[in-house]
């Protein structure tokens, strides 16, 4: 049987013949995919998208740049999130692991900085309460004897040690009377 080559053409130019992806192809496409989703804050789409590009391409510097700049982004979104609801530790770790994609990076270094200054101040502040609350459980239970004999709101004022309520006035006290006269010397 005999062919057309006009039929020919018409078929390839109406149905074109399918393209080969290349790996390198695919690479592109899954990174340009990567960088969409990035850039509409879907993070974790992006690195999936990256590694696939990877995976695909391993030898692109620009795709091995896209992977450790999202991990970068997506640990240090993690930290920012941890130390803004109070978890140092948390923070500290996710920024820790922000720099092991980002070495010497001098914004993610301040973030670890002061995550372990807030972890500290914490550490102080929970160790001040546990003494506070050391101290109260003590009086508490102390409370009876301690008081015995004090007046703290002036219901025995003017007492004197030893009188019949033998209370102690830690009310303020009030001015002395000046006399008119003054010893010379």
């Amino acid at each position: 049987m005999l062919r057309d080559p006009a039929n020919d053409f018409r078929i390839f130019r109406n149905n074109p013949a399918p393209t080969i992806d290349t790996p390198a192809q695919q690479a592109t496409n899954a990174n340009n995919e990567g960088a969409v989703l990035e850039r509409q804050g879907n993070l974790e789409g992006a690195l999936q998208k990256y590694q696939q590009a990877l995976a695909l391409n391993p030898n692109s510097q620009v795709i091995q740049d896209n992977v450790r700049n999202i991990r970068t982004r997506i640990a240090n979104d993690r930290g920012l999130s941890a130390f803004n609801r109070g978890d140092f530790d948390a923070a500290a770790a996710a920024f820790r692991d922000a720099l092991s994609h980002k070495p010497g990076d001098a914004t993610l270094t301040e973030n670890l900085r002061q995550a372990e200054a807030g972890r500290e101040e914490g550490q102080r502040r929970a160790s001040m309460q546990q003494g506070l609350n050391r101290l109260a459980d003590i009086l508490n239970s102390t409370q009876p004897a301690v008081t015995s004999g004090l007046d703290f709101d002036g219901s025995s004022r003017g007492t004197i040690s030893g009188s019949s309520s033998g209370g102690l006035d830690f009310l303020p006290a009030e001015p002395a009377q000046q006399t008119g006269s003054r010893k010379r010397t």
